[in-house]
C-alpha cells in the first residue's frame, strides 16, 4: 500500500500494515495510525535525495498514545547493519520515560535539542526540527513555539546517507522506537524555515483540525449576565443557546463537534441581616448576611448601639459586590419611673418584662413598640394583697393574659402595682394590692387578708376570711374580679381557730378545716410568655390562732404562714398574696403582698 505525497511526488510505502484513519480523527484529510512495528518508508525525496552539509527542516503532526517506547516520528539513518561504521542519523522522537520530544543529529557525536514537557498525552501536537547549516544551529518547535535550541554545533557532512526516510519507526533494519499513535502532514524541506514559516505551517494544521472538530470561541469559559450571542465558535456552527444560565452549546465541525460553556454572572445581594436590629441576634447569621454571593468577612460581628457593622456580598462569576450594613437600635425596654425592664430573647421573640424597683412602691413608665411591631402577647398581674395580723392570707393580684393583642404605633402607659402591706397591729387587716396596667388594660390588685374575725377583702383575687368569732358570726371570704375568692375561716373554741387562705388566679383559697389546719393559698396560673413556664398570682396562706398549724402559699408567689411567726411576703414580680400572721400569745404581723408585673412579648423585627 502507498502513502501519496499531496504536494510533490515523494510517495511512501506502508510496511507491516499501519491503519488509515478517517478525517474526523486527523489533522488534514486522512492520517495513519501506527502500532506494533509498522511504518512508512520513503526511499528517495525529490529535491532532497541526499542530505549533505545543507540546511533542512523536518516535521509532522503526531498524536502519541503512551510511553510504551521511544516513539519515532520521522527519521533517516544510514545504519544498514548493527555495528556499521560512519553512522549518520536525523530524527524526531519522544522519550519512553519522560515523554519529552527531541530533535537529534548524529555523526559519531550526538547533537540535539530536547523539550521539557510530556507530549505523550494522547493529544495532537505539531513537531518541527530546523537545522541551519550556515550558522550550525538546531531549533526544536512544538505547536508553533520554539521549545529549545542548540547553537554552533560541530556536526559534519551527511552526504553518505543512503537509507530511506522512515515514518513511525527508528529504522527498518533494526526495529526499535516504534510509534504508538497517529501521524499526519509529514513535511521535509531542503532549507531552514524561519520562525514565521514554522508558525504558518502550524496554523494551517490547527485551522484544518478545528474545521474538522469544531472549536469554541472566546465566549467559552467566560461569564455573562444574559445569554451569550457572539463569539460562540471560532470554527464550526454553534447550536442554540437557551436557559437562564449557566449555558452550554456545541460547535459542529465537518466531522465532529466540541462542547462549550459559559457561566452565569450574579451580583452580590444583601440578605435579611442588612437592617436595623432591636437588641437581638436572632436572624443574624451566616445564612442571612447575603441572599446572593458570599459574605466578606464571613461572620460579621453583631452591631452594638452606635456602632453599625458592614460587610460585602461578593458577586458570583464576575458579578459586582454590594456593601451591606446592620445597626442596633436603642432597646424599647427602658427602665425608669420606679420600674426595671429586662429584655430577653426566646427564639424569634423578644420579651420586655417590667417589675418594680421596690416591691412596696408602684412604678410607672411608657412603652413604644419597635417599628414594624403591630401585635404582641401580653401578661398583666396586679400587686398581691397583704395578709392580716393574726389573720387570713391576702388574695393574689388580678391575672390578665392576651395571646394576640393588636397594638398601634404609639406610646403605652405601663404601671406595675406594689403589693399591699400586711397588718402590723393587733386586730388590723392587711391592705389591698395596687393595680397593674398596660394602656387601658388593668389587672386589679389582690384583696386584703383580714385580721381574725374579719371579712376578706375583694380584689383581683379575694382575700381569705378570718376565723368564726365567739358571737357565732361567720366572716365572708373576699371575691375576685379576675381570679378566685378566698377561703373560709374555722372556729374552734375560745380564742382558738384558723384563718382561710387568699384566692389565686388558678383556684380559690383553701378553707380552714379545724385544729391544726390553716387554709392554704389558692394556686396561681402557669404561663410561658418568657420562654419558661412560671406560676403567677398565687394566694397567701392563712394564719393559725393557738393551734400550732402552718399553711402554704399558692403556687405563684403566695406567702407561707406559721403559727408562731409573722406571715411571709408574697413574691415580688409574681403578684402573690401575703400570708396571714400566726398567734401564740403574741400577735404576729401579716406578710406584704408581692408586687405585680407587666410582660410584653413580640416577634423580633427582621
Amino acid at each position: 500500500m502507498t502513502a501519496y505525497d499531496s504536494i510533490s511526488s515523494n510517495t511512501g510505502t506502508l510496511a507491516n500494515s499501519p491503519t488509515w484513519n478517517s478525517s474526523a480523527n486527523c489533522v488534514s484529510g486522512s492520517c495513519i495510525q501506527f502500532g506494533g512495528g509498522n511504518y512508512v518508508s520513503i526511499t528517495d525525496l525529490e529535491g532532497l535525495s541526499t542530505v549533505a552539509d545543507n540546511s533542512f527542516t523536518i516535521g509532522a503532526w503526531s498524536k502519541i498514545f503512551d510511553k510504551s517506547d521511544y516513539h519515532t516520528i520521522i527519521r533517516r539513518d544510514n545504519y544498514y547493519n548493527q555495528g556499521s561504521e560512519n553512522r549518520r542519523v536525523i530524527n524526531i522522537e519522544t522519550h519512553k520515560t519522560t515523554g519529552y520530544v527531541g530533535f537529534g543529529l548524529y555523526d559519531g557525536a550526538g547533537y540535539g535539542v530536547v523539550g521539557n514537557i510530556d507530549r505523550t498525552d494522547n493529544k495532537w501536537h505539531h513537531f518541527m526540527g530546523v537545522y541551519d547549516a550556515i550558522n550550525k544551529n538546531m531549533y526544536l518547535y512544538v505547536d508553533g513555539v520554539l521549545e529549545g535550541s542548540s547553537l554552533n554545533i560541530g556536526v559534519t557532512l551527511y552526504n553518505t546517507m543512503r537509507s530511506p526516510w522512515t515514518i513511525g519507526t527508528a529504522t527498518p533494519y533494526y526495529p526499535h522506537g516504534n510509534m504508538s499513535g497517529l501521524i499526519d502532514d509529514v513535511r521535509i524541506y531542503n532549507y531552514a524555515l524561519s520562525p514565521a514559516e514554522v508558525n504558518q505551517v502550524y496554523d494551517l494544521g490547527v485551522n484544518s483540525l478545528n474545521e474538522i472538530n469544531g472549536l469554541c470561541g472566546s465566549s467559552n469559559g467566560s461569564s455573562y449576565y444574559s445569554i451569550p450571542t457572539e463569539n460562540l465558535c471560532s470554527f464550526g456552527a454553534p447550536s442554540v443557546v437557551s436557559g437562564v444560565g449557566p449555558w452550554t452549546w456545541t460547535c459542529a465541525g465537518t466531522s465532529a463537534s466540541v462542547s462549550c460553556s459559559a457561566n452565569k454572572s450574579v451580583d452580590g445581594e444583601c440578605g435579611t441581616a442588612n437592617k436595623e436590629f432591636y437588641a437581638t441576634t436572632i436572624g443574624y447569621g451566616s445564612s442571612t448576611f447575603c441572599s446572593a454571593g458570599s459574605s466578606s468577612p464571613s461572620t460579621p460581628a453583631f452591631p452594638t448601639s452606635g456602632n453599625p457593622v458592614s460587610w460585602q456580598c461578593t458577586g458570583i462569576n464576575g458579578g459586582s459586590a454590594v456593601t451591606c450594613t446592620a445597626s442596633k437600635a436603642s432597646s424599647v425596654c427602658v427602665s425608669g419611673g420606679g420600674l426595671t425592664c429586662i429584655e430577653t430573647i426566646d427564639g424569634a421573640y423578644t420579651i420586655n418584662k417590667y417589675t418594680t424597683t421596690n416591691g412596696s412602691i408602684t412604678g410607672n413608665t411608657s412603652w413604644i413598640p419597635p417599628t414594624g411591631v403591630s401585635q404582641i402577647t401580653l401578661l398583666v398581674v396586679g400587686g398581691g394583697g397583704g395578709g392580716g395580723n393574726t389573720g387570713a392570707g391576702g388574695g393574689a393580684g388580678g391575672y390578665l393574659y392576651n395571646a394576640s393583642l393588636s397594638i398601634n404605633p404609639t406610646s403605652y402607659n405601663v404601671t406595675v402595682g406594689a403589693g399591699g402591706a400586711g397588718g402590723t397591729t393587733a386586730g388590723y387587716s392587711g391592705y389591698k394590692g395596687s393595680d397593674s396596667s398596660f394602656g387601658a388594660i388593668v389587672a386589679e390588685g389582690g384583696g386584703a387578708g383580714p385580721s381574725h374575725y374579719g371579712n376578706g377583702g375583694n380584689g383581683g383575687c379575694g382575700g381569705g376570711a378570718g376565723m368564726t368569732n365567739t358571737t357565732g358570726s361567720v366572716p365572708i371570704p373576699g371575691t375576685g374580679s379576675q381570679g378566685y375568692p378566698g377561703g373560709a375561716g374555722y372556729y374552734n373554741s375560745g380564742f382558738n381557730g384558723n384563718n382561710g387562705g387568699g384566692g389565686g388566679a388558678g383556684g380559690p383559697g383553701i378553707a380552714a378545716g379545724g385544729v391544726s389546719n390553716s387554709g392554704d393559698g389558692g394556686p396561681g396560673l402557669s404561663n410561658s410568655i418568657t420562654g419558661t413556664s412560671i406560676y403567677y398570682a398565687g394566694g397567701g396562706g392563712g394564719g393559725d390562732v393557738n393551734n400550732g398549724s402552718a399553711s402554704v402559699g399558692g403556687l405563684g408567689g403566695g406567702g407561707n404562714s406559721n403559727f408562731n411567726a409573722a406571715g411571709s411576703n408574697g413574691t415580688d414580680g409574681l403578684g402573690g398574696g401575703g400570708a396571714g400572721g400566726g398567734y401564740t400569745g403574741t400577735y404576729f404581723n401579716g406578710g406584704r403582698g408581692g408586687s405585680g408585673t407587666v410582660i410584653i412579648r413580640y416577634l423580633t423585627p427582621q
